[in-house]
């Protein structure tokens, strides 16, 4: 029987592997295994899959956390299978209490492969015991988020998102729903403002890294709300139905990104109102008929997952709060082989 593990998370492992660079350069396998010490994890246990036949290992949060690090600016990779901490953040260590003052981001947890899961069976298992208080690190974000451009109060808002879908991080929530929150209102301040959404940009700088640059609307503009806020369906890039609707419920319950023009911002409505569930459901429903429509197997996941966000906002939002019709996804096909 496989003894029971905790695996830090990916956020849990910057602080202990900027400790360890602090000092030289390391091989990126030996930074691995002296961190992995750290934790418990001798040898080849931290390529080991807790549970057992899963991805979910020491290694694999560890290559999470190493990665957060170089697109952060905070440890950069000089040559292959290198890595080291960068000058900015090797200046930053210099100074007392530099664990509380160096400003380190959310990590995007990794995906877990492997012994399929149900978020029932995920949300069962005993949530970990953190020790890293989210509260510092959220009021820093939130402190910036005036200064930040769309492209980067977007990513605050998806990775917050995708946390709080996630029930292993139950003693992040509070944190990160006040962030979502603070981003929230910077985009209705900026909404308000006599501005095209292209003039929010960052001015370049001299001083280049990985993650910088302007901001990106071009893709967004011709998506759309659901496609700009990653709420994707299907087999390839859908996400796990706890995502989904916890993106659906932020959308429908939170302010939106001024990043359309003014005139299809305004079908969307205010927050909580008829109009934003209107919209939402008759958007996803249409995408339904559509699809439908086209008659192929390989879109059956997606049609699945539409009409189960569907039936999520009519349960949650729309039963005794609205009296719009309700749209359909029934297509004339289906109500010919019902005859």
């Amino acid at each position: 029987m496989q003894k029971e593990v905790t695996i830090p998370s990916a956020q849990e492992l910057l602080i202990p592997i900027l400790k360890t660079l602090k000092a030289r350069q390391f091989r990126y396998s030996d930074l691995l295994q002296a961190v992995g010490r750290q934790f418990g994890f001798e040898g080849e246990a931290v390529h080991d899959g807790y549970p057992a036949g899963t991805s979910d290992s020491f290694a694999l949060h560890f290559e999470s956390a190493c990665s957060h690090l170089v697109k952060a600016s905070l440890a950069t990779r000089p040559g292959k299978g290198l890595i080291k901490a960068s000058k900015r953040c090797a200046k930053a260590m210099s100074e007392p209490f530099w664990e509380k003052n160096l400003e380190l981001g959310f990590v995007s947890e990794p995906m877990i492969r492997g012994v399929k899961m149900t978020w029932k069976q995920i949300a069962s298992r005993p949530a970990r015991d953190r020790t890293f208080d989210t509260a510092p690190y959220v009021a820093k974000i939130a402190k910036k988020v005036p200064c930040l451009e769309m492209e980067k109060l977007h990513g605050i808002w998806r990775n917050a998102t995708k946390m709080l879908a996630d029930p292993t991080k139950s003693a992040w929530h509070a944190d990160i729903a006040q962030l979502i929150e603070t981003v929230g209102k910077e985009w209705e301040r900026r909404a308000a403002l006599p501005t095209n959404p292209e003039d929010w940009f960052r001015w370049p700088g001299t001083d280049a890294s990985p993650a910088d640059g302007g901001l990106k609307l071009s893709g967004a503009l011709k998506e759309g709300m659901f496609s700009y806020l990653e709420y994707h369906v299907g087999r390839t890039n859908g996400e796990a139905s706890p995502v989904r609707q916890s993106i659906l419920a932020r959308i429908f319950e939170s302010s939106l990104p001024p990043v359309f023009p003014k005139d299809y911002m305004a079908q969307w409505g205010q927050n909580k109102s008829a109009q934003r569930l209107k919209k939402m459901a008759e958007t996803i429903a249409a995408l339904t008929r559509n699809f439908k429509r086209m008659n192929d197997d390989r879109y059956d996941e997606a049609i699945k997952h539409w009409e189960e966000d569907l039936q999520f906002l009519h349960d949650r939002y729309y039963v005794g709060r609205f009296f719009f019709a309700w749209p359909i996804t029934r297509v004339a096909s289906e109500t010919a082989s019902r005859r």
